[in-house]
């Protein structure tokens, strides 16, 4: 997304790919702050549409990275040789 001003004063916002084969218009700000009330209000009144979203989420989310053990005593043992 990137952002045009008009010479009134205007911001509107496009694809950053307009252009180059998008075909979706600018829009004015007004525009899309209506498009994403009426997405939350979807979404807060669509069960099936809350759990399509979750089970999205929860599928591209990945447990945090724990620190291995054998890394850390790797690293401990390279600090250690740095000290002497």
């Amino acid at each position: 997304m990137t952002v045009d001003q008009r010479y009134d004063g205007r911001i509107l916002y496009r694809c950053r790919h307009r252009g180059q084969g998008c075909k979706i218009p600018r829009r004015p700000s007004p525009v899309l702050a209506d498009a994403a009330l009426k997405g939350m209000q979807l979404v807060g009144h669509d069960g099936d549409l809350k759990r399509a979203i979750e089970r999205e989420l929860d599928r591209t989310r990945r447990p945090p990275e724990s620190v291995v053990p054998e890394r850390l005593l790797t690293l401990t043992n390279c600090l250690h040789d740095d000290a002497n």
